[in-house]
């Protein structure tokens, strides 16, 4: 968990506290989360790069594992900047962050031929963190009172 903390906080100072920041001063917030979270999914493609060169994929299934990847890691990106604009505090991002790269390496699941359900994981993960948001403002408010 450590290591999901270190991570989600520097990754979450880069891309929301600092690029989608400065992003909204020169464009809205809408255009600069949406700007942010594709650099942001661009940003993993290390992952089916490295793949590759330890011989784990070929190219054509890197291919195909970077392109939902890249899908994936750019929806978390637009939810985290989400949360960042609304609650306006790198916090709740950098938590989430590192709640979801958590649940990602306790229920990381490989079948016996190589195919990984993370991806369905993951995007189920982020309509459930979608649907509890109105929560998490709503109590947000109540003990700010």
């Amino acid at each position: 968990m450590a290591f999901n903390l270190v991570n989600a906080t520097m990754e979450e100072s880069l891309f929301r506290g600092l690029l989608l920041t400065h992003l909204a001063v020169i464009m809205s917030r809408m255009r600069a989360n949406v700007f942010q979270s594709v650099l942001f999914g661009f940003w993993h493609i290390v992952w089916p790069l490295r793949a590759i060169y330890d011989g784990k994929m070929t190219l054509g299934a890197a291919m195909s594992f970077g392109a939902g990847y890249i899908f994936v890691a750019t929806m978390m990106g637009f939810v985290w900047g989400g949360c960042f604009i609304w609650f306006r505090s790198l916090w709740v991002s950098i938590l989430a962050h590192a709640l979801q790269n958590a649940a990602l390496n306790v229920f990381h699941i490989t079948t016996a031929a190589g195919a990984s359900g993370m991806a369905l994981f993951t995007t189920l993960e982020v309509f459930v963190f979608l649907a509890l948001l109105p929560l998490v403002r709503w109590l947000s408010k109540r003990w700010r009172s």
